[in-house]
């Protein structure tokens, strides 16, 4: 959050369940008992992996000023919370409810800090009072209620305390986070997650992987040639529900039932063969996050580079993780990270790396990233065999906001639309899987799906719908599902909607070149993909121009952020479909690849 970083916060006992104190609204709690360990302590971490040391690191600076409480978003400053009345008590949850809508299921509180942002700091005892309150409030709203961290005041006679907040919405039933894992042929990105999801440690030979491979020559090669997706359940106190402590794995009803956030992991292919794959990853899934994966033996390679680029044009949140480094000696080691480091710095994009050493810094650089934190990059090293430094992994996880909730919300009024990115068949039955980016849509709902070749929408009923593999009744804006449909020669690219849309054969798009500037030229015959939509394009005219574009520290809304380059040089280019006419937007994210050219922008204009 913005203010983590701007106060010196007391570390807690690492040998502890993740923090000193913690509570949860849905288990009745002797409540006393617990705020009663608000003592500050003065345990330090113990570095999980000996060669932090070793590593020189970027960190921020800390400071003494926080920045004035903000209005919008879910950060809330409290000084105190004393006895409410009854008035008072409902004003309060109220505003914790608007808190939570903000941030998409989650609002960080901070107790003890002025409206301007001074670190007044409280006593124990009310310090205790407010937390009863605060624990009222949250009780109220059916949230649950988790103490992070305590800090000293600025004269060290008080406590500020900084307190997480989860409820999960009526019709989601959790918090949903998405993050693509993209990286290197090698370099264990599913082996990473087969970890993550199971709680068991690798072989050393990629055991774990295997079920996450969708075909059995993705098993007899080792790599990975489509995209796999695996669900990881938090309860409100960051409890992992995928496993219990015999690691007896759970269902993934049985989680996401009892679930209070699901982070949605997706492998993609890191072959340069499946490349397209995961360019249409990027495209169509709209990810709240991407984790680079980096071997720690092999450092940043030539397709790690390209994906590290990728994922900054696009301006997607992003995290690294470096794998392998129980095989890194120290010089191996830090070499690696002084590429990533590199990499991550260099301009245009200019981000901040920092290595992440304590569950105290995943607090500071993954809770709400704001502007005092969006150009952080956090850094995490693993060992998949050993598990080394998993728990600050997910914690990671457990943290990391909901980034496109708030551009979901507003649509979920509007006429329904699905875009079709999975098709497959169960017996007779027809399915197709996709995100709902607008409206509601209930069962037995009769709808349209298109454009066929032929440039024609055809009647649909949805005969049933599945949510993680559990029979929902309906899905709104956001919300990714499969559906069983009525209709047969369905396919990927297609959309479901309430009315026949508007298709089109050409299009013109404004795009930054980030690869193979020399191979553009009338004529070239690359990949396109808008959204959901990957078909081959053939450019009919091109023009280059100079345009101003804002930088990082511009101003702009969420939904731009994912449209931002950071050139001057543009290349406007009329492009058209080989094949059929698909449905788009102006505005949409293009992205063209016809490797090794790569071009990212938006469709600005339509052409009949």
């Amino acid at each position: 959050c913005c203010c983590c970083c701007l106060y010196h916060p007391v570390a807690v006992n690492d040998n502890s369940n993740c923090f000193d104190v913690s509570m949860s609204t849905n288990n009745e709690q002797n409540y006393d008992e617990t705020i009663a360990q608000l003592g500050v302590l003065t345990h330090q971490f113990e570095d999980a992996h000996p060669l932090w040391q070793n590593v020189k690191q970027t960190v921020l600076q800390d400071s003494q000023e926080l920045p004035s409480e903000p209005q919008e978003g879910n950060i809330e400053y409290k000084l105190k919370l004393l006895d409410p009345t009854p008035e008072r008590l409902v004003h309060l949850t109220t505003q914790m409810k608007w808190r939570l809508a903000e941030g998409g299921g989650e609002a960080i509180y901070q107790i003890g800090v002025g409206d301007d942002g001074s670190l007044h700091g409280l006593n124990i005892e009310e310090m205790q009072q407010s937390l009863r309150t605060l624990a009222e409030m949250a009780q109220r709203v059916g949230a649950t209620f988790t103490l992070l961290r305590r800090s000293p005041s600025l004269d060290g006679r008080g406590h500020i305390a900084e307190v997480h907040v989860r409820r999960a919405d009526d019709a989601h039933h959790f918090v949903d986070v998405r993050v693509l894992v993209v990286g290197d042929s090698g370099c264990g990105k599913s082996t990473l997650i087969g970890c993550l999801s199971s709680g068991k440690r690798d072989s050393g030979k990629g055991l774990t992987r295997l079920d996450l491979f969708r075909h059995n020559h993705e098993v007899i090669s080792g790599k990975t040639s489509s995209l796999s997706t695996e669900v990881i359940g938090f309860d409100g106190m960051g409890k992992v529900l995928n496993y219990d402590v015999e690691l007896e794995q759970a269902s993934i009803r049985d989680v996401c039932s009892t679930a209070t956030k699901i982070v949605h992991i997706t492998d993609s292919p890191g072959c340069e063969k499946y490349e397209k794959t995961t360019l249409f990853g990027l495209s169509s899934q709209r990810p709240d996050h991407v984790c680079v994966v980096v071997n720690g033996l092999a450092g940043i390679t030539t397709q790690a580079s390209r994906h590290i680029t990728l994922s900054l044009a696009l301006n997607i949140p992003l995290f690294v993780v470096v794998t392998k480094i129980d095989k890194c000696d120290k010089d191996r080691l830090k070499a690696t990270l002084i590429q990533v480091m590199k990499k991550l710095k260099s301009p245009p994009y200019n981000r901040i790396p920092h290595i992440v050493r304590t569950k105290d810094d995943v607090l500071t650089y993954s809770c709400n990233p704001t502007s005092s934190t969006r150009n952080i990059v956090p850094i995490l090293m693993v060992s998949n065999v050993k598990r080394t430094n998993f728990d600050l992994l997910l914690h990671h996880l457990n943290f990391l906001p909901s980034v496109n909730e708030d551009i979901m919300e507003k649509y979920s009024h509007e006429q329904p639309c699905v875009l079709v990115e999975e098709t497959f068949q169960i017996g007779e039955i027809n399915i197709v899987g996709g995100k709902v980016t607008k409206g509601l849509i209930r069962v037995n709902d009769e709808l349209n799906i298109g454009p066929f070749k032929d440039g024609q929408f055809k009647k649909v009923t949805i005969t049933s719908i599945q949510r993680n593999r559990s029979y929902v009744s309906a899905v709104k804006a956001g919300q990714v599902a499969s559906f069983a449909v009525s209709c047969d020669n369905i396919r990927r690219g297609q959309v479901v909607c309430a009315m026949d849309m508007n298709i089109w054969r050409s299009f013109v798009v404004e795009v930054l070149v980030l690869n193979g500037k020399e191979l553009l030229r009338t004529g070239l015959q690359c990949t396109a993909f808008v959204n959901n939509v990957r078909q081959t394009v053939i450019v009919n005219s091109l023009e280059v121009f100079e345009k101003h574009v804002r930088g990082d520290n511009d101003s702009m809304d969420t939904e731009s952020n994912h449209q931002r380059t950071h050139a001057n040089v543009t290349h406007r280019m009329i492009v058209s479909f080989v094949s059929h006419a698909e449905v788009v937007d102006v505005g949409a994210r293009c992205m063209l690849d016809a490797s090794p050219f790569q071009a990212l922008g938006n469709i600005v204009d339509l052409i009949e």
